[in-house]
C-alpha cells in the first residue's frame, strides 16, 4: 500500500445495517473513524413471504442514502458494500440492490451464508485467539445465523441456517410474553433443525469454547453489566458467567416487550428479537454442554474488512 487509505464497509443486516469506515496506514494498522448502525428491520413482516415488504424496503432506501452521505464526507478511497439473509432470500432483493446503486452509486455485494461464515471466521480471528481449538463460533442475525467449528489455521465445518431471529418469530407469531407451550415448540424445532451442527460438534469434541459474534451477544453482556451497574467494554473482550447468562435467559422467556424496553443495557431496537436469540444460545449451550462462552467484538463486516486488506 502506497499511501493511507480510508475504506468504508457496509453491513446491510436483516435488522441493522452497519457502517464501519477505517484508515488503514502504509504500515498496516487500522485506525476506526466511524462506525453506526441503523436499525432498518428489512425482514420485519415479509420474510416467510419472501419478499421485502413496501415500508422496510423505503426504510433501507432511506438507510443507505444517509450511509452514503457519511461516506462521501469522509472521503473514502474504497466502498465494499454486502447484503446478506433477508436481501439474498427475498423476490425483490435484487431489485432493492440495483435501486441502491442508481441514487447513491454503492454497488453491494449479495453473499451466501457460507461466504457469511466464512467472513465471520475471519472476523473472530482478527479478535479472539483461536489456538487449541476446536471452537464454535456462533452469530445470530436477524435472518440467518452462522454456526463455524475452526481453529487459528482453518474452518473444519460451516453452516448458515435460517434460523434469526426475526424469521424465527414471524414463523411462530408467539404471544407476549411467550406461553410455556410455545417455548417448548420453538425449542422442539431448533433442536430438529440444527441436528447436522450438532453431529459435527460430536466428530470435533471436545469444544474448547464458544463464541458469540453478534449484536445478541454484545446485548446479554450489556443487560448482565448493567444489572450490576458495571461500565461495558467489548473491546477488551468478554468472558461470560454462565450462571448470569441463564438467570438473564430466564428473566426474558417470561418477559413482555415493555419490561425488556425498560431493561437497562438492552437497546431499543433488540427488545423485540432477543428472546429468541436468548432461546438459541440456550438450546445451544445446553445440547453441547459448553461450559465456556466469549463475546467476540468483531463480527461479518471486520472479517470483510481482513479479508479486503488480505488481498491489498
Amino acid at each position: 500500500m502506497d499511501k493511507d487509505q480510508k475504506i468504508a464497509v457496509v453491513d446491510l443486516g436483516t435488522n441493522t445495517f452497519h457502517l464501519l469506515i477505517v484508515e488503514v496506514s502504509q504500515e498496516g494498522n487500522i485506525t476506526t473513524l466511524f462506525k453506526e448502525k441503523i436499525p432498518v428491520k428489512i425482514g420485519n413482516g415479509s420474510l416467510k413471504h419472501n419478499t421485502i415488504a413496501p415500508d422496510a424496503y423505503l426504510r433501507g432506501i432511506d438507510a443507505m442514502n444517509t450511509h452514503a452521505k457519511t461516506i462521501k464526507e469522509f472521503q473514502t478511497n474504497q466502498v465494499f458494500a454486502f447484503a446478506t439473509s433477508a436481501i439474498r432470500s427475498t423476490q425483490n432483493g435484487v431489485q432493492f440492490v440495483d435501486e441502491v446503486y442508481a441514487k447513491t452509486g454503492i454497488s453491494i455485494q449479495i453473499i451466501s451464508g457460507d461466504q457469511e461464515a466464512l467472513y465471520i471466521y475471519e472476523g473472530v480471528k482478527a479478535f479472539c485467539n483461536l489456538a487449541n481449538g476446536p471452537h464454535l463460533i456462533m452469530d445470530i442475525g436477524g435472518g440467518s445465523s452462522e454456526f463455524i467449528l475452526c481453529d487459528d489455521k482453518q474452518v473444519l465445518w460451516k453452516k448458515s441456517y435460517d434460523l434469526g431471529v426475526s424469521r424465527l418469530k414471524q414463523y411462530f407469531q408467539p404471544e407476549d410474553p411467550l406461553k410455556e407451550t410455545t417455548i417448548q415448540k420453538i425449542q422442539a424445532y431448533l433442536l430438529d433443525e440444527l441436528e447436522e451442527l450438532f453431529n459435527a460438534c460430536k466428530q470435533y469434541s471436545p469444544l474448547v469454547k464458544l463464541i458469540g459474534s453478534s449484536g445478541a451477544f454484545e446485548s446479554f453482556a450489556m443487560m448482565i453489566e448493567a444489572q450490576k451497574e458495571n461500565e461495558f467494554h467489548p473491546e477488551k473482550g468478554y468472558n461470560f458467567n454462565l450462571q448470569e447468562l441463564t438467570s438473564m435467559h430466564q428473566f426474558l422467556l417470561k418477559s413482555s416487550q415493555e419490561e425488556r424496553l425498560a431493561t437497562p443495557g438492552l437497546v431499543e431496537m433488540r427488545a423485540e428479537f432477543i428472546t429468541f436469540g436468548s432461546l438459541l444460545t440456550q438450546v445451544v449451550i445446553n445440547q453441547l454442554d459448553i461450559k465456556h462462552l466469549e463475546l467476540s467484538d468483531f463480527a461479518l463486516k471486520e472479517g470483510v474488512l481482513q479479508t479486503i486488506l488480505k488481498h491489498q
